[in-house]
């Protein structure tokens, strides 16, 4: 199960939740006012979306416990 550490953050674009699991370290943020957590790369100043397919799988699969290899690569392909 996520054991999620969650943040309210400003960007230029809008305000956001964004949450990290602290077993896996996915990343996820959703933009106030909407209704979908989105799987995300964070850099320093933006919420990069990454791929549909990435997202999907994410959000369809329980928490895998720990840091994955494959989630490194997923997060290099963005949307």
């Amino acid at each position: 199960m996520h054991d999620w550490i969650e943040r309210e953050v400003t960007l230029d674009d809008g305000d956001y939740v964004h949450r990290v699991c602290q077993h896996c370290g996915r990343d996820f943020a959703m933009k106030k006012g909407a209704d979908e957590w989105i799987a995300v790369h964070l850099t320093a100043f933006q919420f990069q979306p990454l791929q549909d397919s990435v997202n999907h799988r994410w959000l369809s699969e329980p928490c895998p416990g720990r840091q994955l290899l494959e989630d490194g690569n997923d997060h290099r392909v963005k949307k």
